[in-house]
């Protein structure tokens, strides 16, 4: 066995140009099959009779305007009895939660009360 990996090591060492253009030639013809043959891919699927699934349908039928690929959420924010979320100390307490919510991969965007002008007096 040894003699016989020893042979077609020299070998392919003796044609190892030819070698690297048989892997670059069936490199290319399998990404080219992969392109021509391997169709579009779905990103959009469904799996009748399991929870998740019905709870799509149910917020589909409950709620078209919203869509499926994501969700919007809403953090409210309470000051202390006494203060305003625009003092200094719940201010810096809600700028820290907006930094953790941006830092997270999932969430795309965070709009905090500044932007949006959402304050309430009560």
């Amino acid at each position: 066995m040894g003699s016989l990996l020893f042979r077609m090591g020299g070998a392919a060492f003796r044609n190892r140009f030819v070698i690297v253009l048989f892997w670059v030639v069936l490199l290319a013809v399998t990404g080219y099959s992969a392109e021509v043959l391997g169709g579009r891919p779905q990103d959009h699927f469904e799996l009748p009779g399991i929870e998740s699934q019905e709870a799509l349908d149910l917020l589909k039928d409950r709620y078209p305007e919203l869509s499926s690929d994501g969700a919007n959420a809403r953090v409210v924010f309470r000051a202390p009895e006494g203060s305003h979320l625009t003092d200094p100390a719940p201010r810096s307490a809600t700028d820290t939660v907006n930094r953790a919510l941006r830092a997270l991969p999932q969430v795309f965007l965070v709009l905090g009360p500044d932007l949006t002008g959402a304050y309430s007096q009560d």
